[in-house]
């Protein structure tokens, strides 16, 4: 966790099975909300990104990153790998989930 952050008393971080949640420096989640990571995939969010209200977040079997003074308003929904693909034939794993990358708006309008 980084240094002055505001983190709204609603907000739920969790991270199970050797997962991780990073946070830079004065990052804010405001109201509402569920941050979690779980079996060894993480959220990263860098320093001096702001998100409003009603987010949720999920961080299974891929990563979230957002980059470095992003902005985000109301009802952010962002789920990576909560969903399994499972081959009918062999009962195996096979979702292949892209990770959640979002750095600033240069990046945006490549």
């Amino acid at each position: 966790m980084g240094e002055n952050n505001k983190i709204g008393e609603s907000i739920d971080l969790t991270a199970k099975n050797n997962s991780e949640i990073r946070f830079g420096n004065k990052v804010q989640v405001r109201r509402s909300g569920k941050i979690y990571a779980c079996d060894f995939w993480g959220i990263n969010i860098e320093k001096g990104t702001t998100f409003c209200k009603y987010l949720y977040m999920d961080s299974e079997k891929s990563q979230i990153y957002i980059g470095e003074d992003c902005m985000f308003s109301h009802y952010v929904k962002l789920n990576v790998g909560s969903h399994r693909l499972i081959n009918k034939n062999d009962g195996t794993d096979i979702t292949n989930p892209a990770k959640v990358l979002r750095s600033n708006i240069e990046w945006f309008r490549k």
